[in-house]
């Protein structure tokens, strides 16, 4: 069945900020502060996540679509499960409006970025920091950490010296890159 672009990304007026593909679940994000979560197989609208008081400016799923997080203007992460409907875990970590945010390769783990200059890596089921790197500390350098909750392995990272702007992960979640702004 071929879709057309206006059913699996419809959004609100204001235009789309973000958006996030996982096995058939869509979601979209515009100015209205709401998350759209369309079934891609259908084109259908299954549900609208509410609670950020500011703009989505990022999201992100683990690789099965049933985990989502999304960061926003107003400073914070939530955490969805699209299983049900329970509320979000909400996570309170950044002083200035989240840039970006990723679920880490496993699903366990998760890293965003802000505006304050930090990287923040924490567990998706308890909204725990593990680490917090500030950019305006690091420099450019890389550098290596033990990674609590992924099994003892070791990431490697590359932060700015500012402000963050966006985050990579790669697949093996080994790597993280961060962008300034």
């Amino acid at each position: 069945t071929s879709l057309s672009q206006e059913k699996i990304l419809a959004a609100p007026s204001g235009g789309i900020f973000c958006v996030a593909v996982a096995g058939k679940t869509g979601l979209v994000a515009g100015e209205n502060n709401a998350i759209r979560v369309w079934d891609i197989s259908s084109g259908a609208l299954q549900r609208t996540l509410e609670g950020h008081s500011g703009v989505v400016t990022s999201l992100s799923m683990d690789r099965l679509g049933s985990v989502a997080i999304s960061g926003s203007v107003d400073g914070t992460v939530r955490v969805w499960d699209l299983q049900t409907n329970n509320e979000p875990i909400i996570y309170r970590g950044h002083a200035k409006p989240v840039s970006t945010a990723r679920v880490l390769p496993g699903g366990r783990t998760a890293v965003s970025g802000s505006f304050d200059g930090r990287v923040k890596i924490w567990s998706l089921k308890t909204g725990r920091t593990f680490q917090t790197l500030d950019a305006a500390l690091r420099r450019t350098a890389s550098f290596e950490l033990p990674m609590t909750g992924t099994g003892g392995s070791r990431m490697k990272f590359v932060i700015p010296a500012d402000a963050i702007k966006d985050l990579a992960v790669d697949s093996n979640g080994r790597l993280l890159v961060a962008s300034g702004a």
